[in-house]
């Protein structure tokens, strides 16, 4: 599965990407470090309207950049009442410890952003690809105009 990197690790920008699909607006500046990289999986929508969030484990990724990643685990999420899931997934040059870095995650997520709540976490295989489908689906029934 292909993810999109938005913001690197090791920095304190929230960047999203911008309407014209071809550059990032700055979002906010955060209070401490992302701990690994984050962005979402393209061509898929949730019910916030915005794409599937993902972390993306791995050394060397550069902002804008597309990898081959493959899914680790979901985090299910809450944010200020609305579902707002997280895929874990690994780049090829991600390191060992997958494991406790997902526990790291699920701290941050609970610290970084007000409102929001990590719930559960699932490693299932099939419940991740239930996820992602159903993201994509949604995005082909009600694409942003």
């Amino acid at each position: 599965m292909k993810a999109m990197v938005e913001c690197v690790k090791g920095t304190y920008e929230k960047y999203e990407i911008a309407p014209d699909g071809a550059s990032f607006i700055l979002s906010r500046k955060l209070k401490c470090k992302w701990i690994t990289n984050y962005g979402y999986i393209p061509g898929t929508l949730q019910h916030d309207g915005d794409e599937l969030d993902a972390y993306i484990i791995g050394k060397g990724l550069k902002q804008g950049e597309v990898v081959e990643a493959l899914p680790i685990c979901l985090i299910y999420c809450i944010d200020n009442g609305k579902v707002d899931n997280k895929l874990v997934c690994a780049a090829p040059t991600a390191g060992k410890n997958i494991k406790r870095l997902v526990d790291k995650i699920v701290r941050f997520i609970a610290k970084y952003k007000r409102g929001s709540m990590p719930v559960s976490i699932t490693w299932k295989e099939s419940n991740i690809r239930y996820e992602v489908a159903k993201c994509k689906a949604y995005k082909k029934l009600f694409k942003r105009r």
